[in-house]
């Protein structure tokens, strides 16, 4: 990142919401309070959404003030060197991999490959292999860098116009009933977009909230039960718009708490937290041979346990190497593109 806009602590809160993410996809059925909280780890998402749209518009601030303009065409080839290698590589192996399966009589099902292609894979919602359907999150987070470079390019200041609109859009698309796959869904994380928004721009025009709202630590503690409880409730409109507000309130403390502070995270979550999107990308390959194994084995207590640890290590090991070999290349390169006129 340019200058000092790199804030380490952001890597760590990547890594810790790669772990909220990677338990809610572990198959293991857990009841009572431990399984509401299992099933409100899926927010974990939206903290990444957050600080995805918060990091973007801050350094779209920052080149604005360095170079006085947005360059939108370097805004998406930074994207494309860090987003496409790792992408493209595990949908060409998982389709591959789908074949070979068919052909060895194991049946697995596969969208058709243009959804992967074009990123707008979440708006497939008939079910298929693991390993590409979690990959919905990376589908939406391109289809908003498209929309934030137009955004950056042209009217990144009136950031109170661009957020309330956000906003509204998300309020008419919910209440008219739009909540069939949800979760999946671009217009499910508008609000998500425009609180990263907001973010940067306080940051950056140092309003007094933002400092305020980076000490909300208590209220995060408080909030995070209520989330889980409200999440585990029967579905409706209040109760969607209320479980959004409350996550906005508390995944946005978080990142600008982390976003503020000075002090040095353990180093061990900044360096996976640079991998994070490795972990990511990787964790549902894991999670399918798991769940493969499980079809022909019987796993309970301490078996389930040692189970987890592997996958982990293993999800661990994969983004290691690919962010060696696959990543930190495209990333090099990243750096020395020049700007485009």
């Amino acid at each position: 990142m340019y200058g000092n806009a790199y804030m380490p602590n952001l890597d760590a809160g990547r890594w810790w919401a790669f772990i909220a993410v990677f338990i809610f996809h572990f198959p293991i059925n857990i009841s009572g309070a431990l399984g509401v909280i299992k099933n409100g780890l899926y927010m974990g998402v939206d903290f990444f959404f957050i600080l995805s749209a918060f990091l973007l518009t801050h350094l779209a601030f920052d080149e604005i003030k360095r170079q006085k303009k947005f360059n939108a065409l370097y805004f998406m080839q930074r994207r494309i060197c860090r987003i496409w290698p790792l992408y493209f590589f595990v949908v060409v192996a998982a389709y591959a991999l789908a074949a070979l399966a068919n052909y060895w009589g194991q049946q697995s099902t596969l969208p058709p490959i243009i959804y992967y292609l074009s990123f707008t894979g979440n708006f497939y919602t008939q079910p298929h292999v693991f390993i590409l359907m979690f990959l919905w999150s990376i589908a939406i987070e391109e289809q908003y860098y498209i929309l934030l470079a137009l955004y950056y390019k042209t009217n990144l200041f009136k950031v109170p116009l661009i957020t309330l609109l956000l906003i509204i859009t998300y309020i008419i698309f919910i209440c008219l009933g739009h909540r069939q796959h949800l979760y999946t869904h671009t217009l499910q994380y508008l609000p998500n977009i425009a609180c990263g928004i907001w973010l940067a721009y306080a940051m950056h025009f140092k309003f007094e909230w933002f400092g305020k709202i980076a000490r909300w630590r208590l209220w995060v503690l408080i909030l995070v039960p209520l989330l889980c409880y409200i999440n585990a409730a029967p579905s409706g409109v209040m109760q969607i718009l209320l479980l959004k507000a409350l996550s906005l309130m508390v995944f946005g403390s978080v990142v600008a708490y982390l976003a503020r502070t000075t002090f040095s995270s353990n180093q061990t979550f900044i360096y996976w937290g640079k991998r994070s999107y490795g972990l990511y990308i990787w964790h549902g390959v894991t999670l399918t041979i798991y769940a493969f194994v499980c079809k022909s084995n019987t796993f309970t207590g301490w078996q389930i346990a040692v189970a987890f640890l592997l996958c982990l290590l293993a999800t661990h090991g994969l983004a290691w190497l690919c962010y060696r070999y696959i990543e930190m290349p495209f990333l090099r390169l990243k750096k020395h593109l020049p700007f485009l006129n």
